[in-house]
């Protein structure tokens, strides 16, 4: 497929390869369409319904006092990594 972009457009390509991020045009582009494709999705009512009910089932374990402790969760974890890799000694 072949695009004809406007100088604006692609200006903007050639000021994102002079920056060094970029190694080829069609990066840029590539980048750019995955960006649009996430912009959209999270516009997409059907995923905007499925994040609210998320969060909703979120808020109501707070309220209910149904959570933990994110140092105790990681520390537990890796007391058991300690113990995996001792075992396997």
């Amino acid at each position: 497929m072949n695009i004809l972009l406007t100088v604006d457009q692609t200006d903007f390509v050639q000021t994102q390869l002079e920056s060094g991020q970029f190694s080829s045009p069609e990066e840029v582009i590539a980048i750019a369409l995955e960006m649009m494709a996430s912009s959209r999705e999270a516009h997409d009512p059907v995923w905007l319904e499925a994040a609210r009910i998320k969060v909703r089932v979120g808020l109501d374990d707070i309220a209910r006092g149904d959570v933990l402790d994110g140092e105790m969760v990681i520390d537990r974890l890796q007391q058991r990594l300690a113990q995996k890799r001792t075992q396997s000694l």
